[in-house]
């Protein structure tokens, strides 16, 4: 076997185990741990700063906050395949908010939605002024 099919091969099993639950457990351990370090809160804080960041993190508190209050329920299926183990999707982010603008995927079909380009932040208008 040559190097370049060697790493074909490497690359194939490595996608495969990122699909899987184990992966994502360990991740989210990861990411976890690195959020609560005093360098994870930095990058959280100057991200939360961004133009972007802004509008996600208005729009994450949105969708806890009607899961709270009973308006959004977690229904467990894929709006695409119809599998279990789903989260929440933007198809939109926009100011203020839009229930009609949250589908409930799996984390297999999110990815492909990203792909697709849905989950673009898209900004708030800005007023210009021409002299």
């Amino acid at each position: 076997m040559s190097k370049v099919e060697r790493r074909e091969v490497v690359r194939k099993a490595q996608v495969k185990y990122r699909l899987t639950e184990k992966y994502r457990e360990k991740q989210k351990k990861a990411r976890k741990k690195y959020f609560q370090s005093e360098k994870g809160i930095k990058t959280l804080r100057r991200y939360e700063q961004t133009k972007s960041g802004k509008i996600k993190v208005k729009n994450r508190r949105f969708i806890h906050n009607h899961l709270v209050t009973g308006d959004l329920i977690k229904s467990n299926k894929c709006d695409d395949c119809g599998c279990t183990d789903t989260e929440f999707h933007h198809i939109r982010y926009y100011i203020p908010p839009r229930l009609t603008d949250i589908a409930e995927v799996c984390h297999e079909c999110h990815v492909k939605r990203h792909e697709k380009g849905e989950g673009i932040v898209i900004l708030p208008a800005t007023k210009i002024v021409l002299w």
